[in-house]
């Protein structure tokens, strides 16, 4: 080895040595006052989790700088654990809202959000199944990594790797292509998630903190495909003594990362200091381990991780659908609040809309609309009941005047919507005849309904339109109009509808909208 070299490699084992010792002692603290100070378990956990990138990431790359035959066995600490962080984050997010439950309780008011590019052209409504589809997506990236880094090692054993090798011939291209795949759906959805609950989190300033993380993987993942690109364009990584290009570049890597992590370290003080979980009796157990390796204990147990895992398998989400005491109550009372049942289409809110079919009760008590997977009076109730015998509910629409149904709209040929503010119902019915029927029981039960739409209490404007004062609005072609109806048909004393092209049914129930096409 030449001297040159030895100069270099005494320069970075110092620098990247200090800037490791530094970060070690500044998140080691961190944590440690979190433990002295553990007085929200069910928050500081997952910010425990997050303090620990720090560390891991450092000692990992300081090692892998030190032993360069090694370094490929290193990162894979590093790397398994900035997945489990993405997923940690995620948690946190949920936490600070008091817990998944109360996150989607919280969600369920929300209106329907657009995906971000290059997905804008789909949809869906925040809520249980949203939540469901972004713990499914984020925790894909804590499976794939770790069988993404398995599979590098055998390649590398049997010398398939190649690493920062193109080619259709080595494995290096094809663990490449399906981790960038895997970690960008994982970014994704988690911005997703941010951008779709940052109003309800926004008294807990998470911005910062995921800006943290994702400097973190940002620098660590663009500085792997910058020094990628330098060694095939051979500037500046070149061979070194008895260093190969492939171990410079590693090398560069693991420098850059040590350095990094100083001020990033110095960041999550800011971000995730314990200052606002501190405990007035710390001072009284300092020098008491017990409580806090006791603490730490609970930090470093992953069983949280692995039951999330084993739901997320499931296709859909838990759900618990409370019916006030309509599931509880035996068959036959059950049926006495009964107005209306049978089996129509719904369309679903996830992100492909498509049409299920359901087994739909119209009920008295509690007024509204529960749907069952099955028939819950025909033979197969036995699907749809828990060990307890007890019925389980797919969902339920709250028909009664505290809930928040606004309105009823008949569209198409077979189909009806019921509004609310969050959301737009779906049916779809096999004739007409069927929908007014299904239409009827709803007013049965909410006659308030019939007089066409309501103003919630906390609303702030009316959406009633006054027959003397009618409001009106500047239509474009395919907007959806209200003719006005009586319930004879078309009232001659209200204004004259606007020109449309369609057909329309005198004899749909009053107060019922046609959605139809301007001329």
């Amino acid at each position: 080895m030449d001297l040159e070299s030895v100069e270099i490699h005494k320069i970075a084992w110092a620098v990247a040595g200090f800037c490791t010792a530094a970060s070690v002692f500044i998140s080691f603290r961190m944590i440690w006052n979190h433990l002295r100070n553990y007085t929200e378990p069910r928050v500081q956990i997952y910010i425990l989790r997050i303090i620990l990138m720090i560390p891991i990431y450092v000692i990992d790359s300081y090692l892998s700088l030190l032993f360069k035959d090694l370094a490929l066995y290193f990162d894979f600490a590093r790397d398994c654990y900035e997945a489990y962080v993405l997923y940690m984050f995620f948690k946190l997010l949920v936490e600070l809202a008091d817990g998944e439950e109360a996150m989607i309780q919280k969600m369920e008011p929300l209106p329907q959000i657009r995906y971000s590019l290059p997905l804008c052209c789909f949809h869906i409504k925040p809520g249980r199944i949203f939540m469901h589809r972004c713990k499914q997506m984020i925790l894909q990236y804590v499976l794939f990594k770790p069988l993404l880094a398995v599979s590098s090692f055998v390649l590398q054993l049997v010398g398939e790797y190649h690493e920062g090798d193109y080619s259709a011939n080595g494995g290096y291209l094809y663990i490449s292509v399906t981790y960038n795949v895997s970690i960008t759906i994982s970014l994704y959805f988690l911005v997703l998630f941010y951008e779709a609950t940052k109003e309800i989190i926004k008294p807990f300033k998470p911005l910062s903190k995921f800006l943290c993380i994702k400097a973190i993987i940002f620098f660590s993942f663009w500085q792997t495909v910058v020094i990628a690109g330098m060694v095939d364009f051979n500037i500046l990584i070149q061979e070194r003594g008895d260093w190969t290009v492939d171990e410079v570049a590693r090398g560069a890597q693991a420098f850059l990362i040590c350095c990094e992590m100083l001020p990033l370290s110095l960041a999550f003080t800011r971000t995730f200091g314990h200052q606002s979980f501190k405990d007035p009796l710390a001072q009284n157990y300092f020098f008491n381990n017990t409580r806090v390796f006791s603490n730490f204990a609970t930090v470093a147990n992953v069983k949280d991780l692995v039951n999330d895992t084993v739901v997320s398998l499931k296709k859909g989400p838990r759900r618990n659908v409370a019916v006030e005491d309509f599931l509880d109550v035996p068959r036959d009372q059950q049926l006495k609040r009964v107005v209306k049942q049978g089996w129509i289409a719904k369309r679903g809110e996830d992100m492909v809309k498509i049409w299920k079919n359901r087994y739909f009760l119209i009920i008295n008590k509690p007024k509204g609309l529960v749907y069952f997977k099955a028939n819950p009076f025909g033979p197969d109730r036995r699907l749809i009941e828990d060990n307890a015998g007890k019925l389980k509910a797919r969902g339920f629409l709250d028909l009664s005047p505290q809930g928040k149904v606004t309105e009823v709209i008949a569209i198409k040929a077979n189909n009806f919507a019921v509004v609310t503010p969050a959301r737009r119902w779906k049916f779809k019915c096999n004739s007409s005849r069927e929908r007014d029927e299904w239409i009827e029981a709803i007013f049965q039960v909410f006659p308030e309904l019939k007089e066409g739409p309501r103003t919630l209490p906390n609303s702030p404007t009316s959406t009633v339109t006054s027959p003397q004062q009618p409001q009106t609005a500047t239509p474009t072609r395919n907007s959806i109009v209200t003719i006005p109806v009586s319930p004879s048909g078309y009232d001659p004393s209200l204004p004259p509808p606007l020109p449309v092209r369609g057909s329309y049914d005198p004899n749909l129930p009053h107060g019922v909208r046609v959605g139809l096409e301007l001329v």
